[in-house]
């Protein structure tokens, strides 16, 4: 007892001195105060401190992909740069990023876009987007068409465009998504034959192109992808006479599959462990053509394939990729014989400097054009049954300057072996005076690229391209049709006010039609100037006015050299 009632004063005594401590208000002064508590904070330390910071991020990097089809919607935000991908150095264009899934980034859950204008001489333009997207499911419809009189086409008759195209997608989990694309586009060519002919007989040629693509990708692992692919095209045209008609089927099926192989990343400390996706994957290309009912088959394209997108060897990125191709060459005399051919390619991306990149190119490809490509995007085309696909051996050599957005330059230099390089021949049969065909020749191509582009205030932007080729056919004298001089020139300027004033130009050098006639150079300009009015309408005035001959394939297929536009956007 005695020890425990010591041992209840001392406690007792001890909590009371604290009180009293806590109670009173010493008068230290400052700097004594914080030089004590630092005293004791460097008491407390160890002499030696060790510490480890351990970083488990798993990032798996993808090669930048642009979005170039004007008519989806910006509804999907799922790219991004992090510091950890800016290891070498290298330009925003050279650097991979994150290969995440699709994240809605818009707080609006729909996207509509109306824009409709007359344009003249004789013509009208109307373009329409309406696109929406809740929990997982997103989707768009675009309309898009033109009509074109008499007057627009110099007296050749009536020209009208028509297109649909939708998309549904659904995203399951951040693992799992599935979308749908479905397109059909109509044209319809009321054409009369060239001016210079006595009889001027109607031409008609309507075209029809459904297009459908099915994209499944799912996540198999932690960062391992699947992706498969298929792409569809069926076109019909009908010219001339109705029975006189052709179809054509173009299908691709692709499945590919990213792999990751982890490696120590020699740029960072303790145990980040990066992911570079090596793509192992097939593809089968198969092309047919129907022509005047003739039933021709065209034997598939098949593809077996390793690509590894970087690689970083000391101060160089390396981008390799080898391909086994296993298709068919048709001759003159109609016989096919199975070819296999093997595809590498190698590019070196390097640093020179804090602002300078160097990167050299080599590859070897087989390509088939689209059926798209080849006869919907151009007119006056008949098809060509026995084309054979394009074999090319590529190099080029491109040194870039940039200063991030205010500036960046680039010079390249380009040599091509192409083997059965697909261009257009006329017709010569008098009972078609306006139809081309595609067909294949030998050549080689050099040349040279500029690419500028400078923002030189918040308001202004200003790109430039020139294109010098040198030809050197096999066979023929000339490449028909290819320019050896392109330039593109977009501006834009935000004036005050929200007044946008935006300019397209495009130069085109001489171009080889047939042997006696060359068509002449020309410039093409397309200034527009565009206001605000309230929140969801923009009203515009433009124009299109050339310099020199602006003509399609001959010198009677000629469109108005000068046009005037005027019409209203609405967004909502």
């Amino acid at each position: 007892m005695p020890r425990l009632v010591c041992t209840i004063l001392w406690v007792s005594l001890f909590i009371v001195r604290i009180a009293s401590l806590y109670a009173e208000e010493p008068q230290i002064d400052q700097d004594e105060h914080v030089d004590a508590k630092e005293e004791q904070l460097e008491a407390d330390l160890p002499d030696v401190i060790r510490a480890k910071i351990i970083d488990k991020t798993r990032i798996v990097l993808e090669p930048r992909r642009r979005f170039s089809d004007p008519s989806k919607p910006k509804l999907i935000s799922a790219k991004g740069i992090y510091a950890k991908e800016r290891l070498w150095n290298l330009s925003p264009a050279s650097i991979p990023q994150k290969a995440v899934a699709p994240q809605v980034a818009h707080s609006k859950t729909h996207v509509v876009n109306f824009t409709a204008y007359p344009s003249f001489p004789d013509s009208l333009y109307y373009r329409a987007l309406f696109g929406v997207h809740a929990n997982r499911s997103r989707g768009f419809l675009y309309l898009d068409g033109k009509q074109l009189g008499d007057k627009r086409t110099r007296q050749l008759g009536d020209y009208n465009y028509n297109s649909v195209r939708g998309e549904l997608s659904y995203q399951h989990l951040n693992k799992s998504e599935i979308s749908l694309d479905v397109g059909l586009d109509l044209k319809s060519l009321n054409w009369r034959s060239a001016p210079n002919n006595q009889e001027r007989e109607k031409l008609p040629k309507d075209f029809t192109f459904l297009s459908s693509a099915i994209s499944w990708k799912q996540q198999i692992g932690e960062s391992a992808w699947t992706r498969l692919n298929l792409d569809a095209e069926s076109m019909r045209l009908t010219h001339d006479a109705p029975d006189q008609q052709n179809d054509g089927t173009d299908l691709r099926f692709n499945c590919d599959a990213m792999i990751p192989l982890p490696f120590q990343n020699p740029f960072q400390a303790g145990d980040t462990v990066d992911v570079n996706p090596i793509h192992i994957g097939s593809a089968i290309e198969y092309y047919a053509i129907n022509t005047r009912g003739e039933h021709e088959n065209w034997s598939p394209i098949i593809r077996l394939y390793v690509r590894d997108e970087f690689t970083l060897f000391g101060p160089f990125a390396l981008s390799m990729r080898a391909e086994g191709v296993n298709f068919s060459d048709r001759t003159d005399s109609g016989e096919d014989l199975t070819r296999l051919r093997f595809d590498p390619s190698l590019a070196v991306t390097t640093n020179l400097g804090r602002r300078w990149i160097f990167r050299i190119h080599g590859m070897r490809t087989t390509h088939q054009p689209k059926l798209s490509s080849l006869y919907f995007e151009t007119d006056y085309i008949s098809f060509n049954p026995s084309l054979r696909p394009e074999k090319t051996w590529d190099g080029r050599v491109k040194l870039k300057y940039h200063q991030g957005r205010k500036l960046v330059i680039g010079l390249s230099g380009f040599a091509r072996q192409i083997d059965d390089l697909v261009v257009l021949e006329r017709v010569t049969d008098k009972q078609s005076p306006l139809a081309w065909v595609p067909a294949n020749i030998e050549a080689q191509i050099y040349g040279g690229k500029l690419d500028f582009s400078a923002q030189a205030t918040n308001r202004l932007e200003f790109r430039l391209q020139y294109i010098h080729e040198f030809h050197r056919p096999k066979q023929v004298e000339n490449i028909n049709y290819r320019p050896e001089d392109l330039v593109n020139l977009r501006v834009e300027y935000y004036i005050s006010g929200d007044f946008r004033f935006e300019l397209d130009g495009e130069f085109s050098g001489a171009r080889y039609a047939e042997k006696d006639e060359t068509l002449d150079h020309y410039f093409l300009f397309k200034p527009r100037l565009s206001k605000t009015v309230g929140t969801y309408i923009d009203t515009f005035i433009g124009c299109t006015f050339a310099i020199g001959e602006y003509a399609v394939l001959h010198k009677d297929l000629t469109f108005s050299q000068n046009t005037v536009d005027f019409g209203v956007e609405l967004r909502f």
